[in-house]
C-alpha cells in the first residue's frame, strides 16, 4: 500500500511533466515586433532541477525505506513532496519557454506561462513603477490593470530604453530614465 502511493505520485507527476512539455512546444510563440523579452535560461535549468529532485528523492525512498521516515506518513510525505517538486519544475518550464513579453510600436503583448495573450497599449499607460524585489516592472494602465514586465538582463534594458521613448509623460517616466542608465552603466 505504501509503495503504491509513490508509484502513483510518480505516474501522476510524469504525466503532468509530459503535459507541461508538450504544451511548452504546442504554444511556443513565434518572435515578432521590435524586440522580444523572455527569462532567463536559468530559469530553465531550474525546473529541470526540481524535476530531477523529485524522481531523486523517490529513488531513494525505494531503495531505503528509512528515508524521511519510517510509517505511512513518510510514503506521503515523500509522494507530496515529489509531486510538489514535479509539478513546480513543470510551470518553471513553461516559464521558461512559453512566457514571452513581445513589443511592438503601438502596444505590448504579454505571453503567459500557459500561452494566453495579453495586450497593452503604450498610450494606455499612465504610471510605471519598479517591483520591490527582482527586476521587472510595473506597468499601470488608465482601466487600473497592472502588469509585470521582466526578462533576460540585456533585453530588459533594451525594454527599458525603448519604452521611455514610448510612453508619454507619465508618472514613472523618470523611473525608466534611471533604470536605463543604471543598466547601462553596470550599476
Amino acid at each position: 500500500m505504501s509503495q503504491s502511493i509513490l508509484y502513483a505520485s510518480m505516474a501522476l507527476s510524469l504525466a503532468a511533466v509530459i503535459a507541461a512539455v508538450i504544451l511548452a512546444i504546442r504554444k511556443q510563440p513565434k518572435e515578432r515586433g521590435q524586440m522580444c523579452l523572455r527569462e532567463t535560461w536559468m530559469t530553465a535549468v531550474l525546473g529541470v532541477m526540481l524535476i530531477a529532485l523529485g524522481y531523486v528523492v523517490c529513488a531513494m525512498k525505494l531503495m531505503d525505506e528509512t528515508v524521511a521516515g519510517t510509517g505511512m506518513n513518510s510514503w506521503l510525505f515523500v509522494a507530496g513532496f515529489q509531486l510538489v517538486s514535479q509539478l513546480l519544475g513543470a510551470y518553471s518550464l513553461l516559464y521558461a519557454f512559453v512566457k514571452k513579453t513581445q513589443v511592438f510600436e503601438e502596444r505590448i503583448e504579454l505571453i503567459s506561462a500557459f500561452g494566453s495573450v495579453k495586450t497593452v497599449y503604450w498610450d494606455d499607460i499612465v504610471k510605471v513603477d519598479k517591483s520591490m524585489l527582482g527586476r521587472s516592472l510595473k506597468l499601470t494602465t488608465k482601466d487600473k490593470e497592472i502588469v509585470s514586465i521582466s526578462g533576460d538582463s540585456a533585453k530588459f534594458r533594451e525594454f527599458a530604453g525603448y519604452a521611455v521613448k514610448r510612453i508619454r509623460p507619465a508618472e514613472g517616466k523618470a523611473l525608466l530614465k534611471q533604470i536605463e542608465t543604471r543598466m547601462r552603466t553596470g550599476r
